[in-house]
């Protein structure tokens, strides 16, 4: 996701051609795409339970196991 995010952030924000601002733009480049692989990663950790419970499901087709009974 992040080399996603920095391939279409190059094209989208033209290059400039003076040192001072292509630091700050590559700069400005990294952190919106660290950004991007930080937050895509938060979402995956968020997914990885739901990951158990289909797995539950696809053992348990009828219905859920009950500790209750």
């Amino acid at each position: 996701m992040g080399a996603g995010v920095a391939i279409v952030g190059s094209h989208v924000v033209s290059e400039p051609s003076t040192a001072l601002p292509l630091s700050v733009w590559w700069l400005s480049l990294l952190m919106v795409s660290f950004g991007a692989s930080a937050a895509t990663q938060r979402l995956c950790r968020r997914a990885v339970p739901l990951k158990s419970l289909l797995a539950l499901t696809m053992v348990f087709p009828d219905r859920t196991p009950s500790r209750l009974v």
